[in-house]
């Protein structure tokens, strides 16, 4: 909502009179969650993950998400050895 001056227009007031506005980090987070939500509930259909020796029944979406996890964990698995080798080694000439 504008105001007359061109600038966003108050929600509220506060306590102590001043006037807030809602923060672009509110909304982000806010946008993030509804996004989840959405995406949870469009995926929620059931499937067959054969991994290696495991096959597992789960919902699409936590398979998703612990595939997400995973490629996380790996990448910090990688870069923590890579930073080791690269300290561990001698400065070459």
């Amino acid at each position: 909502m504008m105001n007359e001056s061109g600038g966003m227009q108050p929600l509220s007031t506060g306590a102590n009179g001043r006037k807030r506005n809602l923060s672009p980090m509110v909304l982000a987070i806010a946008a993030l969650i509804a996004f989840v939500v959405v995406f949870i509930l469009k995926n929620r259909d059931w499937t067959t993950i054969d991994f290696v020796v495991i096959e597992m029944r789960n919902r699409v979406w936590t398979a998703i998400a612990f595939s997400i996890a995973l490629g996380v964990l790996l990448d910090r698995l990688v870069l923590i050895w890579w930073r080791r080798r690269k300290a561990a080694k001698p400065p070459s000439e």
